[in-house]
């Protein structure tokens, strides 16, 4: 399995954004160096808005909590059961959101 990691920066073009994926191998819930460590991919560019938003358990009452446009990891402890991502390109339509299940971890697994 692999972490994956969504980053947004300014296009090298100067116009607009672009949304770059980073792939870092994990076992057991620990990163695994790579000998040639992997450069972040730009999986598209051309964008006006990169909108991530975060669903998981309220840590008070147990229950679905509202959606999130951050995680706090030292107040959650754990990851989001639901992960949204939204883009709009500079020009054309917005593209259909992204709602994507977050594997938990399970007993003996890792963290």
């Amino acid at each position: 399995p692999y972490l994956h990691e969504l980053n947004v920066r300014r296009a090298a073009s100067g116009e607009g954004s672009e949304l770059l994926l980073g792939l870092e191998l994990v076992n057991a819930g620990q990163r695994i160096p790579e000998r040639v460590p992997r450069p972040p991919e730009v999986i598209a560019d051309g964008l006006r808005e990169v909108r991530l938003r975060y669903r998981g358990i309220n840590v008070d009452d147990g229950q679905l909590g509202d959606w999130q446009d951050s995680w706090e990891w030292s107040e959650q402890q754990r990851p989001p059961l639901l992960v949204s991502i939204s883009v709009q390109p500079l020009q054309g339509r917005a593209w259909p959101e992204l709602v994507v299940a977050i594997a938990q971890a399970r007993p003996g697994v890792g963290p």
